[in-house]
């Protein structure tokens, strides 16, 4: 028989299903030293794009800024993530492992917990072919073309400034892209790791709704022990709502302004990227690799974190429709109160919102893809006119 009753907190540190999302991306920048390196690398960011604001202003040459101004766009995301990736995985381990009081996979059924273990296995694996894919595009950017130097700006700062430490400094460049698989994936992965986390216990919580009424076949409102069981059921299951509910709005709030801030960084990514893809004059044979395997990562990213903000909303919006559902018949005025007062706080379901209007989910993922289309078409048709006719 299911039991209503306070659960054993999961050791995450022993138990955790989405082990390798974790250690990748939360233990690894709560460390000391990953905190040094991501410090440096975003002071060296802020010098690079500085020397690049100068040389625009100084230069003023409308051939030099579309040549270099798509990295200096994607260069804005890229400190957004160094400097937010540590706060973000902070905040996650203090305020979401640490107080969440995650129940273990089998506090449910049989059934839930080996979907639990399925979901888990899956996510891993995805985490890891997206991570092959990352190091597959690492590998195509360090390997040195003859046009690096057309559209990645230290590059050519060093060909121009610095030509005796040029090979030195090219290597650290080349080695450092590989470390950027993870920095630039992290913020997004670490929201997959919570939404999962989340959406696992909310799926051992809708168990334990559907059974309110388990194990009593003759149910009458002058049963006393039965309207009592109810009362204590209905009580278990508004403070677990509850518990889930506040963690997930505190986290809300502490991350809501990282959202923004990498919301607005990934848009110029994408712009970025389709300029130089409209604007590059040199040889596409030599990017042609580089760029479907950027695309191939981004998409992989995309698609994930997108079909999680989906799948939260569509389990958290399953208590409100298995309350309704609840034969609520025999149960005393007091449980009926309690139960129309429950039903009441579990109508707005949960929402990774980066505004009022927008949300996490696959309705937003329609919507970018349009506008990554139409941007194409328009950027295409600019590309192909002529513009010798007009003079």
């Amino acid at each position: 028989m299911i039991s209503f009753h306070k659960k054993a907190a999961l050791n995450l540190d022993q138990e955790d299903k989405l082990w390798f999302l974790r250690k990748i991306y939360i233990d690894i920048f709560t460390s000391k030293i990953s905190k040094i390196l991501l410090s440096l690398l975003l002071i060296n960011g802020i010098f690079l794009m500085l020397v690049q604001a100068v040389l625009f202003l100084e230069k003023f040459e409308t051939t030099y800024l579309l040549k270099y101004v798509s990295s200096y766009s994607a260069a804005f995301f890229v400190l957004a993530c160094l400097y937010a990736l540590p706060l973000v995985a902070k905040t996650i381990k203090l305020k979401f492992i640490q107080q969440f009081q995650l129940w273990p996979i089998d506090s449910a059924s049989d059934e839930i917990k080996n979907q639990i273990k399925k979901t888990a296995f899956f996510v891993n694996f995805y985490t890891v072919v997206s991570l092959a894919v990352g190091v597959m595009c690492a590998t195509v950017f360090a390997i040195p073309t003859d046009d690096d130097t057309d559209f990645i700006f230290p590059i050519a700062l060093m060909e121009e400034f610095i030509p005796e430490w040029k090979n030195f400094l090219l290597w650290c460049y080349r080695l450092a892209v590989f470390c950027f698989i993870v920095i630039l994936t992290g913020p997004f992965f670490i929201v997959v790791y919570v939404i999962h986390n989340i959406r696992f216990q909310v799926l051992m919580f809708l168990h334990y709704l559907n059974n309110l009424n388990s194990g009593y076949t003759q149910r009458t409102i002058n049963d006393k022990k039965y309207q009592n069981v109810i009362k204590k059921r209905l009580q278990f299951c508004i403070k677990r709502h509850v518990h889930i509910t506040s963690i997930i709005n505190n986290n809300r709030k502490e991350l809501y302004d990282f959202i923004v801030i990498f919301a607005v960084t990934g848009v110029l990514v994408l712009i970025s990227v389709l300029i130089f893809v409209f604007s590059f004059q040199g040889s596409f044979e030599s990017q042609n690799i580089r760029v479907a395997v950027f695309t191939l990562a981004c998409m992989l990213t995309f698609l994930h974190v997108i079909a999680v903000g989906q799948w939260i909303e569509n389990v958290t919006s399953e208590v409100f429709e298995i309350l309704k559902t609840i034969d609520w018949t025999c149960w005393n005025l007091a449980n009926q109160k309690t139960y129309l007062i429950f039903m009441q706080n579990t109508k707005n379901h949960v929402k990774v919102q980066f505004s009022e209007n927008i949300s996490l989910n696959y309705e937003l993922g329609v919507a970018m893809l349009k506008s990554v289309a139409s941007m194409i078409s328009v950027l295409h048709q600019l590309k192909n006119i002529d513009y010798s006719k007009s003079n």
